[in-house]
């Protein structure tokens, strides 16, 4: 669906979902696979085989209707989409490559995985792909190991800083059908309802068991928190800096202020602890990826003509 969550069209739908299944089932195939095949004729090679992993009624009518004209702009906009999100280097190279995650090995180790999608450094649509599709994982996950896990369950917490960067229907599905199969979702904006419509700002208060404000100068803040913690709006205008109102399901809100043992860097560890640690985590879960490619610079092979000397000009 992308970066920007909007629904597949019947035609879409018609042909990504068997084709992603299949290349789900097929070996050593990802992203660029997909759109090679939707750039491709139905006797292309790797078409062909994409239909030995389908059930027969789906090869059949792929067979019949794939090179049919209604479906000649669905499979130009399939290759477009993908080739928009590949553009991006780091979401090529977060996609497309071994994985070096296994969520079989990391879950029952209880391991702490960060991720680190700030813009500026990342392009906005890269950083929502980027955080969707990660959302999409877990999700997929908790739901397939359901029957496995629920005897044994070690639950997930996903901590997601500037939430609205990341809001997808598979979010939403987290908060309001999730917390049984033991994924749980912490959340965090600048102010309530941060570039969310009606519907999902409903869901998002509706379905969060614990409510935390801090200071803030949004009057639209005060209010929406008061209400939905039944506090009176003053106790939140007046919260001072790094205190925060607490409310727990039914219970009434309580006025906090955390240790600032964390605060700033005094706590940091030192360059080389720090460089070392990083050396450590590459060698075990990253791998090597093209060097994006360098221009030339003018002192290098490619030199650009100096312009003419002046011949007695009297001004420019």
């Amino acid at each position: 669906k992308g970066a920007s969550h909007a629904g597949l069209t019947g035609n879409m739908s018609a042909l990504l979902e068997p084709c992603l299944a299949a290349l789900l089932r097929m070996p050593d195939t990802d992203l660029l696979t997909l759109q090679q095949v939707f750039s491709s004729e139905i006797k292309d090679p790797l078409v062909q085989k994409m239909l030995t992993y389908m059930p027969e009624q789906q090869s059949s009518f792929l067979i019949n209707d794939w090179g049919k004209r209604r479906y000649e702009t669905t499979k130009e906009a399939v290759v477009a989409k993908i080739q928009s999100l590949m553009n991006s280097r780091h979401f090529l190279n977060f996609l497309c490559g071994p994985s070096t995650l296994d969520l079989d090995e990391i879950i029952p180790n209880r391991s702490i995985v960060c991720f680190s999608l700030q813009k500026g450094e990342l392009d906005s649509e890269t950083v929502s792909a980027i955080g969707s599709f990660t959302m999409a994982i877990l999700q997929a996950y908790v739901m397939r190991k359901y029957k496995t896990r629920k005897y044994n369950m070690i639950p997930i917490h996903v901590f997601v800083d500037e939430c609205q960067n990341f809001l997808s229907p598979a979010l939403t599905e987290i908060l309001e059908e999730l917390r049984k199969f033991g994924l749980h979702l912490t959340l965090a904006q600048q102010y309530a309802g941060q570039r969310m419509d009606v519907e999902l700002t409903k869901s998002v208060l509706g379905n969060t068991a614990v409510k935390i404000a801090g200071f803030n100068d949004e009057k639209s803040t005060h209010k929406e928190m008061a209400r939905v913690m039944q506090e009176d709006e003053a106790t939140l205008v007046k919260l001072p800096k790094r205190h925060f109102l607490v409310k727990s399901g039914d219970k009434a809100a309580v006025k906090i202020q955390p240790p600032s043992t964390f605060v700033d860097r005094r706590n940091c560890v030192d360059t080389d602890t720090w460089n070392t640690e990083l050396a450590r985590q590459k060698s075990l879960y990253y791998r090597k990826v093209p060097a994006p490619f360098i221009a030339p610079t003018d002192t290098e092979e490619t030199t650009h003509p100096k312009p003419p000397a002046p011949h007695n000009l009297d001004f420019v």
